[in-house]
């Protein structure tokens, strides 16, 4: 399925959406239409109902399919004014280990430009999946040279060492 072809079936998803104010959309899908593709291409539209159509869409994943969209959600879960709830639950619902053994690179990718929006996004997403790598992460924060990165990550291990007092405390 084209690009084209593509968009022109998520305007006709978003449309049936908003009319019937549900997922009776789903019947409108080809059964050829490669779903990967068509949620991949709803995600990167930057139009919030197209956005949305690919989340519905993507909550309904079996794993395998899930694991394909890893690196989409992960571009998602940079976005701090996107549907970050969302997103952090769909990540951790993937098998555990299996994101422990991916996360970092696609992290460090994000990182790469040194954004803060992108160090808050990360510190967040790590704090909820991966404690312990949310720590090195506040810990590099703490070193950046954007004293409001450096905030961050005394902030982030700050949370990260009440909820561990929080385990221990009685």
């Amino acid at each position: 399925m084209s690009r084209e072809s593509q968009i022109q079936l998520l305007e006709r998803l978003t449309q049936s959406d908003l009319q019937n104010g549900g997922p009776s959309w789903q019947s409108l899908i080809p059964p050829e239409t490669n779903r990967l593709a068509l949620i991949r291409e709803a995600l990167s539209l930057r139009q919030g109902n197209h956005r949305a159509i690919g989340l519905q869409l993507a909550a309904g994943l079996a794993d395998d399919d899930k694991k394909e969209l890893f690196p989409d959600f992960m571009q998602l879960a940079r976005a701090a004014h996107g549907p970050i709830g969302f997103v952090r639950a769909w990540i951790a619902s993937l098998p555990r280990a299996w994101v422990l053994e991916r996360i970092d690179p696609h992290v460090e990718a994000i990182l790469r430009d040194e954004e803060y929006d992108d160090y808050w996004m990360m510190l967040e997403l790590l704090e909820h999946i991966a404690p312990d790598k949310a720590a090195k992460l506040a810990k590099r924060a703490r070193a950046h040279k954007n004293p409001e990165i450096r905030e961050l990550g005394e902030l982030a291990q700050e949370r990260l060492a009440g909820r561990r007092m929080d385990v221990v405390a009685p």
